[in-house]
Formats: C-alpha cells, sequence, structure tokens
C-alpha cells in the first residue's frame, strides 16, 4: 500500500499536533539514507484541490494500512471523522485491530462489564466506535503532548515524546516499541557520525582550498608587486631620463631663448607627471625659477609689519615655530622681541625680557604659543600666550650656549658653558607650566666634552639632543643622563658646522654638515650606527649659475667652505631644507633636499639677507623665513614665503609654456604614451545647454584653465566660428580657483559688437563661446592652447526674435581698434 498510516482529527482541536505527530512519525528510526522512515498520510499535506474531496478520502483511506484517529471531544463531535470511521469499516478485513487511538483531549473509559467503552464518559469517544472494539484496545495518552506541540518546534517536540511516539510507530511498523526506540538511537548515532565525517571532510577541504587560495594569492599579490615596482622603476628612470634632457635643453639653449626654455619647461612638466622624483623636481624648479630671489609676504594693512617702535636696532637671534606659522626675532641693544606672523606678516606681539643682558638664543614650541629666550648671561626667561610679562626660570650659570623648547613647550633644555671658561659645559632641564609656572631643574650634567654649540630636543620630547664641534650626544629629557655614546661623523677629526637638525623617525636620525680639508660633507647619522655621507658639491648647480660663467668646482668648493648652514625639516621629516649663508657675498640660498635619497631636489630661494630663520607650512608644501637686510647701519627684518607644491608648480609651468607647442614625437615615448600624452592638461570649456536657447536664455558654464597663479579671472565671450573669429569687446569675467577650475550661470544675448564695431547677430549666424583672455588683459584671439579646445557653439530655438543692435555700433570717436585676426594686423 501507499501509505502506512492514515492520520485522522479535528482541525480546531489538533491542528497544531496532527503535524508534528506526523514529522515524529516519519522520522523515528529513519535511516540516513532514506527520505522518511514510514508514509503518513494527513489532508493537508497530500491533498491536492479537487472538487470530489471525500473521494480523495476514500482513495487514501483504501491506500493505507493503519487509522490514527486523534481522539478528542472535537473528533467525537465531527461529521467528517465519523464518516472516514464508517467508510475504514465497510472496506477493511479486521478494521478495528487496525485502529490506533491517540487521546488529545477529553476522556475514554472502557466498561469492562459491557465489554465497551463506557458512552457517558468517554468524551473523546466518536459514536461511530461505540461498538467497534470487542476487547479493551492500548490507546496512547498524547494529551501533554498537545499542549507542547504548540511551544516546542518539531526536533524538541520529537525528542520529548519519543516513548508515546515510538508506540505509535510500532503498531503501525509492527514491532516492539523498545526495538524501535533502539534502531532510533542507533539511525541517529550513524547520522551524526555520517555528518561529523562528512563535516570533518568539508572541513579538511575547505582548509586545503583556503590554503590554495592564499597560496594562489599570494603569489599574485606578488606578482602585482613585482609588476607595480617594475613599473614603478621604469616611470622612475624615464622621469630621471626626461629631467636630464630637460636640464640639457636649459643649460644649452633655454637660458637665452624663450621658446627652448619654454620646451625645457614642457620636458621637466612631463618628467613629474611621469613620476615625481628629486630629479624632476630639480629640474622643473630650476627652470621655473632660475633666478629665484626674497619672495616677501606681504603685510597686513591693518596691523604692518615695522620695527621701528621696537627698541634696539641690530637682530641678535630669530627662531620659526616647527608649524611654520610664527616667528620670534630678538633686538639689541635693548630688552625686545618680536613675534611676527607668516601668514601676513604682521607683528603679533613684543616680548621685553626686563633685563639688560641681550638676548643671545631664543625658541619656540611647535605651535609658537610659548618662546623661551636665553641672556647673555645665562638667564633663561619664558613666555606662554597666557602670561602678561615673562618668567624667570634660570638663574645665572655661565656664558650662554643655547636654549630649547620641547614641541607642546612644557619642557626648556638650557645649555650654559662652564664659568671657567673651558670647553665644558652644564645641561639643565627645566619644566615650564602652560600659565608660567615653573620648577627647579630635574637634572644638572656637568663637565660636557667638546666645544659646544647648539641643542634641540627630539619630537617626542623623550631626548635632548646637544651637538659640540666634534660629536653629538643624546640625553634623556627626565633625568637628564647620557644615552649611549656621542656619535661622531665617519672622517676622523672633522668639525662639525652649527644647523643641524634632528629628525622625526626611528632611532632620531641627525642631519648635518661636517668640515674636512677637502671640502664639506652632509651627514646622516643616529645611534644604530646607520650613516649616509654626500659631498656637498651635489647641491650646487644653482650656486655655480650664480656666481657666473668660467666658476670651477674649486671656485664652489671655497665658497661652502667659507659658508655657514642650517637645516629645516617638514613636520612628517619626508622634506628637508639647507640654507647655505655665505658671508664672503653676503648671500643665502635655500635648497629642497629629499633625506630618503639623500638626493637634491632643487634651489628654492636666494636672498642678500644677512641671516636667514627658515621653516615649513604645515602641510609641507612652502619653506617661510625672516631675513635681515642691512639698511643704513641697521637691521631691517623681512618675511618671506617660497610655495614649492608641485600641483601649483605643473600649473604655473603650463600657463607659462602655453604659448609653446610640444612635439607629438616627445608625448609618444614607449609607457608615456599609455600614460601622460601630453605635460599639459588641455584648456576646456563646456556649456548646458549648447542648442535650443531663447532670448537671454541662462545656460551654466565651467572650464579649466592653465594661467599664472597670480591670476583670479578669465574673461568669457560670444565669438563668430569664422577661420578668424570676430569676438565681444569685453566679455564676462570669471573667478579662476586655485586649481584653474571656473564656473558661473549666465544670460547668453542674442548677438554683440566686436572690436571693429560691427553688430553680429546669433540667431541667424553661428555664434560660439570662447575663453578671450585671462585678468585684466583682453587676449583675441586666444592664442595657443586656449585657441579651439576652449570654444563652444551655441545655438537658438528657430523664430527667436532676431538681435537688434544698439543705437551706436561705432566705437568712440578718436579711438583706433586694431583686430588681430584681420590681414592688417
Amino acid at each position: 500500500m501507499r501509505y502506512d498510516a492514515f492520520i485522522s482529527y479535528n482541525h480546531d482541536a489538533d491542528g497544531v499536533l496532527a503535524p508534528a505527530l506526523q514529522d515524529a512519525l516519519q522520522h523515528l528510526a529513519k535511516p540516513w539514507y532514506r527520505r522518511r522512515a514510514m508514509e503518513v498520510f494527513r489532508d493537508e499535506t497530500n491533498l491536492s484541490a479537487s472538487p470530489e474531496l471525500f473521494g480523495a478520502i476514500r482513495q487514501a483511506l483504501d491506500d493505507s494500512r493503519y487509522y490514527v484517529l486523534l481522539a478528542s471531544p472535537g473528533s467525537a463531535a465531527s461529521a467528517w471523522v465519523g464518516r472516514e470511521i464508517t467508510y475504514w469499516h465497510s472496506t477493511k478485513t479486521a478494521a478495528s485491530r487496525r485502529i490506533v487511538l491517540a487521546l488529545t483531549d477529553g476522556e475514554l473509559v472502557w466498561d469492562g462489564q459491557a465489554n465497551r467503552f463506557d458512552p457517558e464518559r468517554s468524551t473523546a469517544l466518536h459514536p461511530a466506535l461505540a461498538t467497534s472494539f470487542g476487547s479493551e484496545p492500548l490507546h496512547i495518552d498524547l494529551r501533554d503532548a498537545r499542549a507542547a506541540s504548540r511551544s516546542d518546534n518539531r526536533r524538541s517536540f520529537r525528542r520529548t515524546f519519543r516513548h508515546s511516539i515510538a508506540k505509535i510507530a510500532a503498531r503501525v511498523r509492527e514491532v516492539a516499541p523498545d526495538e524501535l526506540e533502539s534502531e532510533d538511537l542507533r539511525q541517529h548515532r550513524r547520522t551524526l557520525w555520517l555528518a561529523w565525517s562528512a563535516a570533518a571532510l568539508l572541513l579538511l577541504l575547505t582548509v586545503a582550498s583556503a590554503f590554495g587560495l592564499v597560496s594562489a594569492r599570494r603569489n599574485a599579490d606578488r606578482a602585482d608587486l613585482q609588476t607595480a615596482a617594475a613599473r614603478a622603476q621604469l616611470h622612475r628612470a624615464t622621469s630621471v631620463a626626461l629631467a636630464a634632457d630637460a636640464m640639457s635643453q636649459f643649460d644649452l639653449f633655454g637660458q637665452g631663448d624663450t621658446e627652448q626654455r619654454n620646451l625645457a619647461l614642457l620636458l621637466a612638466v612631463l618628467a613629474n607627471r611621469v613620476s615625481v622624483t628629486p630629479a624632476s623636481l630639480d629640474a622643473l624648479m630650476s627652470i621655473l625659477r632660475p633666478d629665484a630671489s626674497d619672495n616677501a609676504i606681504a603685510a597686513d594693512p591693518k596691523h604692518p609689519l615695522t620695527f621701528t617702535p621696537l627698541p634696539g636696532a641690530v637682530t641678535t637671534a630669530s627662531r620659526i615655530a616647527s608649524d611654520g606659522r610664527v616667528a620670534v626675532i630678538a633686538r639689541s641693544p635693548g630688552d625686545a622681541l618680536a613675534v611676527i606672523s607668516l601668514r601676513d606678516g604682521s607683528l603679533v606681539r613684543t616680548l621685553h625680557t626686563e633685563s639688560p643682558s641681550p638676548v643671545a638664543a631664543v625658541a619656540l614650541s611647535s605651535d609658537g604659543g610659548v618662546v623661551a629666550a636665553q641672556l647673555a648671561d645665562g638667564q633663561v626667561v619664558a613666555w606662554d600666550r597666557h602670561a602678561a610679562g615673562p618668567r624667570r626660570i634660570g638663574a645665572h650659570g655661565g656664558a650662554a650656549a643655547g636654549v630649547a623648547l620641547s614641541a607642546d613647550g612644557t619642557r626648556v633644555a638650557a645649555l650654559q658653558h662652564a664659568a671657567s671658561g673651558t670647553d665644558a659645559g652644564v645641561l639643565r632641564i627645566f619644566d615650564v607650566g602652560r600659565r608660567g609656572s615653573s620648577n627647579p631643574a630635574r637634572q644638572s650634567i656637568d663637565d660636557l666634552p667638546g666645544e659646544l654649540t647648539d641643542l634641540q630636543f627630539t619630537r617626542s620630547g623623550a631626548k635632548v639632543v646637544i651637538r659640540s664641534r666634534h660629536s653629538v650626544g643624546y640625553f634623556d629629557a627626565t633625568t637628564g643622563r647620557a644615552i649611549g655614546d656621542p656619535v661622531r661623523p665617519p672622517a676622523a677629526g672633522a668639525e662639525i658646522a652649527p644647523g643641524a637638525i634632528v629628525l622625526p623617525g626611528r632611532g632620531d636620525p641627525v642631519v648635518m654638515t661636517y668640515r674636512t680639508a677637502d671640502g664639506m660633507n652632509v651627514w646622516f647619522g643616529d645611534q644604530t650606527g646607520q650613516r649616509r655621507d654626500i659631498p656637498l658639491l651635489a647641491m650646487t648647480p644653482g650656486i655655480q649659475r650664480d656666481l657666473g660663467t668660467g666658476v670651477t668646482d674649486q671656485d664652489v668648493r671655497a665658497f661652502l667652505l667659507g659658508a655657514t648652514l642650517q637645516f629645516v625639516a617638514t613636520p612628517d621629516g619626508r622634506h628637508l631644507a639647507a640654507l647655505i649663508h655665505s658671508t664672503a657675498s653676503v648671500s643665502w640660498y635655500a635648497f629642497l633636499f629629499d633625506p630618503a635619497s639623500t638626493q637634491p631636489v632643487g634651489k628654492l630661494i636666494s636672498t642678500t639677507s644677512l641671516s636667514v630663520a627658515g621653516g615649513f607650512t604645515p602641510d609641507g608644501s612652502a619653506l617661510v623665513g625672516v631675513g635681515v637686510l642691512p639698511s643704513s647701519g641697521t637691521d631691517d627684518s623681512a618675511v618671506w614665503k617660497v610655495d614649492f607644491d608641485v600641483d601649483r608648480m605643473l600649473r604655473q609651468a603650463c600657463a607659462e609654456a602655453s604659448t609653446t607647442a610640444f612635439p607629438p614625437s616627445l608625448a609618444q615615448l614607449g609607457i608615456l604614451a599609455r600614460t601622460t600624452p601630453r605635460p599639459c592638461p588641455r584648456n576646456v570649456l563646456s556649456v548646458s545647454p549648447r542648442r535650443g536657447l531663447r532670448a537671454d536664455a541662462k545656460v551654466s558654464i565651467r572650464g579649466r584653465v592653465n594661467l599664472p597663479l597670480g591670476a583670479s579671472v578669465i574673461r568669457v565671450g560670444l565669438c563668430t566660428d569664422d577661420a578668424v573669429p570676430r569676438c565681444e569687446l569685453a566679455g564676462t569675467s570669471m573667478h579662476v580657483t586655485e586649481r584653474g577650475t571656473f564656473s558661473s550661470t549666465l544670460a547668453v544675448p542674442l548677438g554683440f559688437v566686436d572690436w571693429s564695431g560691427t553688430a553680429h547677430d546669433c540667431t541667424r549666424t553661428q555664434c560660439e563661446l570662447r575663453v578671450l583672455g585671462s585678468g585684466d588683459g583682453l587676449v583675441y584671439p586666444p592664442p595657443g592652447p586656449l585657441d579651439q579646445p576652449a570654444a563652444v557653439g551655441i545655438g537658438f530655438v528657430p523664430g527667436t526674435p532676431a538681435y537688434v543692435p544698439p543705437a551706436s555700433t561705432t566705437l568712440p570717436p578718436n579711438t583706433t581698434v586694431t583686430d588681430p585676426g584681420s590681414p592688417q594686423a
């Protein structure tokens, strides 16, 4: 038969229990390879939509071996259950022996005298079964299961009522209940074992696949890295080659020929488009600014920079905060220090030492909020932004040898020569509160060897680095004790020049210069013993050009031997500037330097200041400085700034070389054909909408132009689309952003009057918008790259009212107009 059992029940009473019982019977002692342990019919799962419902029920009863009745008061009152029982008895042999009673609610009471169920007390018995049994049948009590089926999930239901379910299944499957339960346990264990085995196998396969995937990914990543490294190396080599070509072009032809100079400039731009390297930056800056000189910061007109009211006429010390925002200058005779803003050159405040002893050295915190000064007699005074006057934090103890502040301004280190006048010195470290409070020295160290030159806190503030003429010593900023042995230059007996600097990074590396009999070298050293040494002559092509033709390396070497150097670094330590001061020629040179590759990048500035203090802006894109200029027997201070942001320099170079066509053959050099087809981006102009305009329709306009950094506006105007276009006299001015882009919304007129006074009607002939020029000068027609790429045709809706020219379309009397596009121009 098709079904092992037929479940009969009342939907209202046992609509939840019946599905749970069906599921439990089908899963009890089920082998893992079979879908069900037995086939059980239940109307809601086995009946399809049929107009002959009871006919389908009869067919299911015919195909079933056992009839399982969920007995309850609800089923006892059900007419459908009665019809099923009646049909079962009428069609089955020994029908009552194949009926399994499962009590879910009510009572089933057997009357032994009458040998039947008591009809009065058996509330769960259907009347059709009143005389069906000749002896008391076994029934299974599922009244507790009925309540549990409403809250438990089916797996929990099978586990809780397994014994009762086994009794029903044993009757149907005609085996002993305990045997069936044992088989269920065996099948369950076997299924678990198979599941765990499959899971373990799957895990092994997954791990093996993962290892294979990771290995493949690592190999792919390694290959990608190697490819990227090879490509980057190729780009760097190509950039260096282009930079060398640019410098050769500039040195041979470009210094006296504008066209050749622009071609060299475009080669330098292309080198930086391919890869920014020290060589490409050096070429760009050397060609873009071959005669770099003072670039003074304009003083704020509301707070003009003037030193006339300040006491003193000669600058004795100057320093710039590490974030490049402010500088401090000490004046003598007198007791005045000036704090200057390096943003606009304004005077921030004036500090007074209130002591007759002149200032010998000054120091600032990283943000310039705390200022410390060491007087010539060794005394140390400090100011912060909260205190009205100076705070004396150190007593007399010998001649001044240097002062330093930690980056956060909470500690000051003072170096003093011993009173005996020997080379030995004394280091004192003080705590300085933000509001001027101070504590005595934490530690004093006497008898420092060598001739002391200066000192500096490391970027973290944990160490103090002291430099003498022959060594560099590291000291703990809390205890003052020496850390390790002093570090010395590689050449025996070499003298370390003043102006060294501690770079941020592991080991707190020091960059300095040292002199030997043969010349001057730049040296990188730290406590780990790592050293790099390069000749300073590698930095001198700019100096050699400035000194004039016929200057030899020997002349440059003599120039450097008589110079002093000062180093300043960007906040992240990626770039370094070397400030070279020559007393012989009363001039300063500033070079950008790459600490990682120890290569010079380019000359930034040359100035005739007697002394210079320099520093970087917070983003590291510009070098700022304060210098002292000799004037009428007194010192006049000047503040300058040199911008070396690569993007801005590239835009400036493209603007300056915009009239020079770059040879296409140079732009198709192998890898360049795919990455950088041209040195400078095209000037573009876009208009939306371009067609279907009506009278004075508003359009959005945007574009990009290569303009000099000083240009802030461009002019866009209407022109004819002739081979030699005629354009309107004025045009609309638009502001250009720092990135060279502009955008605006304007009403397009129906026509215009050109330079010759001729009126043009754009509703009848094709007109176009063009970039006419930049700044206050009108360029017509636009030269070079500002021509066709920066023109957009426009069109009006047919039938738009024709343009009506002004009453006078001629220029004022006695005015001569030259049209550069006419044959006479």
